[in-house]
C-alpha cells in the first residue's frame, strides 16, 4: 500500500485483483491534482491494474477542465476509472468524466463504492477488448506493409 501527502491532500492506494483502490482525503487544489493522479496511475502501472476506483472524501477545489488538464499532463491517464464522491461533488466529477470520455478515456462518477467497483470491472473488460482489437488491427497493418515491400 502506498500512502503519501500531496500538499493538503492525503492519498492511499492499493491494488487487488487487477483494480487499484485509492482514497483521497484532505484538500485537493490545482497544484496537487497532477501529483495525486500520477501517484495513483503509478501504483496501477506497477501492479498491472486494468482499472481504478478513486474514493474522494477530500474537498476538491478545482474546475473539471483544470482537473482534466492535470490528468492529461501526467501522460499516464489511460485506465478506466470509477470515481466515488459525495452528492455535493457529483456534478464536478461527472463533467470531468465527460471530458475524459471525449478524449477516449473511460471514467464515471458514482455516489457508492459498490456501484463504482461493479462499473470498473465492466469498463476494464471493454478496455481490454478495445486494446486487443487495436493490437490486432496494428498487426494486420504491419503485415500488409511487409507484404507490399516484398
Amino acid at each position: 500500500m502506498l500512502t503519501l501527502t500531496c500538499g493538503a491532500a492525503m492519498v492511499s492506494c492499493r491494488s487487488d485483483r487487477g483494480t487499484t483502490l485509492a482514497r483521497v482525503g484532505g484538500l485537493v487544489v490545482e497544484s496537487a491534482a497532477g501529483e495525486i493522479i500520477r501517484s495513483i496511475e503509478s501504483v496501477s502501472a506497477d501492479c498491472g491494474a486494468v482499472g481504478q476506483v478513486v474514493v474522494y472524501s477530500a474537498q476538491v477545489l478545482i474546475s473539471p477542465d483544470r482537473l482534466f488538464a492535470a490528468a492529461q499532463a501526467t501522460g499516464r491517464d489511460k485506465l478506466p476509472t470509477a470515481i466515488v464522491v459525495g452528492p455535493e461533488q457529483i456534478e464536478l466529477f461527472r463533467a470531468y468524466a465527460r471530458l475524459a470520455l471525449q478524449a477516449g478515456v473511460l471514467k464515471a462518477a458514482f455516489l457508492t463504492e459498490q456501484r463504482a467497483l461493479e462499473w470498473v470491472e465492466q469498463a476494464a473488460l471493454v478496455e481490454a477488448y478495445r486494446r486487443s482489437r487495436a493490437g490486432l488491427h496494428q498487426s494486420r497493418r504491419a503485415g500488409c506493409r511487409e507484404e507490399c515491400r516484398a
